[in-house]
Formats: C-alpha cells, structure tokens, sequence
C-alpha cells in the first residue's frame, strides 16, 4: 500500500515564518526584560583568538567554546578558588561544557541574594566571537564572572573576573576588556585536547593551566582571547 502526503509549501512557510517571529519576539522581550529590571546593562561577548596559528601545537579540528555562563555578584564571592576542589558545577562545565549544574548554583546566589543576574549564550567556533549577552549590574554588584569550557579539552575552561565600577569616582566604565585565564579543573588527568577520559584520583585542586599544548612550552597560556563588555544603559 503506498502513501502520499502532499505538502501545502505555502501553509508550511507560513508556520516556519511564524516560528521564527516568536523566537525573535521572545529573544527580543528577554533582552528588554533586562533594560527594564537594570539601571545598568552591559553586552558581553568573547572575542576567542585560539587558532592553528596562535596555539599550534595538537590543534584540533574543531576547537570551540562550550556556552558562555555569566553572573553579576558580590565582589566577596567566587564560583571556584585555585587550590581548592572544583565543585561539582565547575566540573560538569570543565570537562562537558554542560551548565546544568552551575545555573542551579547561580540560582542559589540568586535567591540568597549572592548574585542579582544571569546569562548564558550559545557555543562557538574559535577563532571566532560568541554571541552578545545582556548582564545587569548595580552598586555593590559589579563584578561579574564568566566562564566557558575549551573544548575539546579534558578539564579545561576559561573565565574572567571583572568589576564594571571605577572604584576611583564611583563611575561605570562604558567599556571593559578582560582577557581570558585558562584552568585546569583538576578532575581529569589528560594531557592534551581530545585525550580519552581519565577521572583524577584523588582530585587535584584547580589550578591555573600552565601545561599541555595550549601553553606551547611556556608556563602559561597567552592569546586565547578576551571578554568586552560594553555598556548599553
């Protein structure tokens, strides 16, 4: 027996028109949402300079960077400390590029009013630059921090810790750049970008990534990229 479906292309553009407008409207009233709850909003984007030819060594195929995270927060707080343990959302993100984990605990700064906002964008090819997110920041909360898995890699990610507020007049800076530090979680002992999983026992306290291709026989990395941050309001 056969079958035929016939496609009405009119009606299904129609649907797929549609479709795209709500994402818009929605993506659009998430970005106003913002401007209305903040009296100070910043884009922020990641500029990602990680290439065959900054970090030759083992480059993969496909380098890339997992989903930006980023919170607006007391300048007394921070999502991990090195020399201490990853916690279980530093690790998910490090080794997965997930942020499951760590919207939970970015949701608990949120409701102990640790944080005041959140956001998270989309994963990108490197070279190249992430999508802009929308942060708000107040007195007393203008430090944010981002983060984002490099991947592939075993454990490792990138993160920056900024104050927006120019402590010397109280003023928000209308740009900022802060450039990307590497980690190493320490949960996993592989040694370069696509080595086979290999949980670390005992865990090793996170550290600064200062071996491993990336760091192309120095101590450090240098040149990965940078965060800007951009005030909008």
């Amino acid at each position: 027996m056969e079958f035929i479906v016939k496609i009405d292309k009119e009606k299904l553009m129609n649907r797929f028109v549609l479709l795209l407008g709500g994402i818009m409207l929605l993506s659009s009233c998430k970005e106003k949402d913002k401007l209305d709850q903040f009296s100070v909003v910043y884009d922020v984007e990641f500029i990602a300079t990680w290439s065959a030819s900054t970090h030759p060594t083992d480059f993969p195929s496909n380098a890339h960077f997992s989903p930006i995270v980023a919170v607006s927060h007391l300048a007394s707080e921070a999502l991990f400390i090195p020399g201490l343990n990853a916690s279980e959302a530093v690790q998910e993100l490090a080794e997965t590029g997930k942020t499951d984990k760590m919207n939970k605990a970015i949701e608990k700064w949120l409701n102990t009013s640790i944080a005041i906002d959140q956001a998270e964008g989309s994963s990108f090819d490197s070279p190249g630059m992430s999508g802009k997110l929308q942060i708000g920041v107040r007195e007393g909360y203008q430090t944010v921090t981002t983060m984002t898995m490099i991947a592939p890699s075993p454990d490792w990610f990138i993160s920056a810790t900024t104050s927006l507020l120019d402590p010397s007049d109280g003023l928000w800076y209308d740009e900022v750049i802060s450039h990307a530090i590497a980690y190493d979680a320490g949960t996993d002992s592989g040694v370069s970008f696509t080595s086979p999983d290999e949980a670390s026992i005992p865990v090793q306290g996170l550290s600064y990534l200062n071996s491993g291709p990336l760091t192309e026989g120095s101590d450090t990395v240098v040149n990965i990229g940078y965060f800007r941050f951009t005030r909008i309001q």
